[in-house]
């Protein structure tokens, strides 16, 4: 209880995103084009909402999913295989470590891995992790 006590009182509001959604500032012009590029890649599919998560299971090419459970541990559906959810990219430059294995250092990195259209397939592969 007190953990979950703990979480809800983590949540950020205060990101300049969120005055840009109020209305109460605007980004400046290389913030409003990574935003444009951010909503017109595939990336807001997963990321969108106000808490830039979908809330839902992918699988996007990190490691073989067979070599990986992830929500098939759960469901034990084996088309569930290397599927994690989407985590938000809330306070994301605050992390030390980016995917759900910790496999990359940085966000460049990351977007790298997105811009090559992740490193393995699988029939259960996300139709919007594919070379940008």
């Amino acid at each position: 209880m007190a953990v979950a006590s703990y979480e809800r009182s983590l949540f950020s509001t205060q990101a300049p995103i969120d005055s840009v959604i109020a209305g109460t500032t605007t980004l400046r012009p290389d913030e409003a084009a990574g935003l444009q590029l951010f909503r017109t890649l595939p990336c807001a599919g997963c990321h969108g909402g106000s808490l830039f998560s979908d809330n839902f299971y992918h699988y996007d090419g990190v490691r073989p999913a067979a070599e990986d459970s992830g929500r098939a541990i759960v469901t034990h559906d084996l088309a569930n295989l290397g599927e994690f959810r989407t985590p938000s990219l809330r306070n994301v430059a605050l992390r030390p470590a980016f995917m759900h294995d910790g496999r990359f250092a940085t966000l460049a990195q990351v977007v790298d891995f997105y811009d090559r259209g992740g490193d393995f397939n699988a029939p259960n592969k996300s139709p919007a992790v594919h070379p940008l």
